[in-house]
């Protein structure tokens, strides 16, 4: 049987300055550090192994960049988790936070 699911924090992909590309290889926008991959995967693992659960991502910017940058990381992380992991849409929620980095925080959460 499985553990209940508490809200857990996988982990933060870090985004380089006025930037939503999930990572730095040339002319793919959606590639991913290893160790946002990592932590993806792990989210995903997570993921299903508790039906009923989604994913809430949560995208943030630094005060000199553009409002709108928190939300496009937000969503180039869900685009990575729909197009290479096979997460339905249904299943992520994304949100702009306020902390004041360049990160998206991925959360699992029943």
């Amino acid at each position: 049987m499985t553990e209940p699911l508490e809200p857990t924090l996988a982990g933060e992909c870090t985004f380089a300055t006025n930037s939503a590309q999930c990572g730095s290889a040339e002319g793919d926008p959606l590639h991913v550090s290893t160790i946002c991959g990592d932590m993806l995967d792990q989210a995903v693992k997570t993921l299903k192994k508790h039906p009923g659960a989604h994913i809430r991502l949560v995208g943030n910017r630094n005060s000199n960049e553009a409002s709108g940058l928190a939300n496009e990381r937000a969503e180039a992380v869900a685009l990575k988790l729909i197009g290479d992991y096979g997460i339905d849409t249904n299943l992520i929620k994304t949100e702009v936070g306020s902390s004041g980095n360049r990160t998206v925080k991925v959360y699992v959460e029943p």
